[in-house]
């Protein structure tokens, strides 16, 4: 495995990527999110907040 780095100013730093995390919900999870809403709020505001 090998690294790339890049130079800025005078610190080398390495090039990290990650993975697109976004994705789509389906119906099922929209279904869920909307359950959550409406009965279970505290549960709803923490995954919010979790991401």
């Amino acid at each position: 495995m090998t690294m790339k780095y890049l130079k800025i100013n005078s610190f080398v730093l390495p090039n990290l990527v990650t993975k697109n995390s976004k994705s789509k919900i389906n119906k099922y999870g929209l279904l869920r999110l909307d359950y959550l809403k409406t009965h279970k709020k505290a549960l709803y505001e923490t995954l919010l907040m979790k991401g």
